[in-house]
């Protein structure tokens, strides 16, 4: 994955899908945040199985992918 972004876009539609994760979870995958890339943007997207959300930033893409993170490490990897 090539991507390239603004650090503080990127943190603020990450604080966005963050609320939705819970830290503890039945199933350890709702605990992540679905990444994926688009030619010009990224989306994150999370969800509780009640509610979710889906957050669109704009980048400049030169590989594709598609990949799940925790939500909370990466929240700390970003800040």
């Amino acid at each position: 994955m090539d991507v390239v972004l603004d650090r503080d876009a990127f943190l603020k539609g990450l604080q966005m899908v963050h609320n939705i994760v819970e830290p503890r979870q039945t199933l350890p995958i709702l605990a992540n945040v679905l990444i994926e890339t688009e030619s010009d943007a990224v989306r994150v997207t999370a969800t509780d199985l009640e509610v979710g959300a889906r957050v669109s930033i704009p980048a400049k893409v030169a590989q594709g992918l598609t990949i799940t993170v925790s939500a909370r490490k990466l929240s700390e990897i970003v800040r």
